[in-house]
């Protein structure tokens, strides 16, 4: 017995929209990226006379904080 087709929708789009969701965005990942060497350079400025490993946790949390201001950025700009 023959399977039915799959009945396609207009435009020719798959079936599931959300399997297409982009997870990293042009502009998160800049914003990831200059988050993080903002962040990093900071806390090398703030932390010089002390170093130790602190200004990379810094900077992820900057990358971090970065990435989610360019998905935000990327979710409610005008296009």
């Amino acid at each position: 017995m023959a399977r039915p087709k799959r009945k396609r929708r207009p435009g020719g789009g798959s079936a599931t929209p959300a399997a297409s969701k982009d997870w990293l965005p042009l502009t998160a990942f800049l914003g990831l990226m200059a988050g993080f060497l903002i962040a990093y350079m900071g806390a090398e400025v703030a932390l010089y006379l002390r170093p130790h490993p602190m200004h990379w946790l810094v900077a992820a949390i900057g990358g971090g904080v970065g990435y989610i201001g360019g998905l935000v950025w990327n979710r409610y700009s005008v296009r």
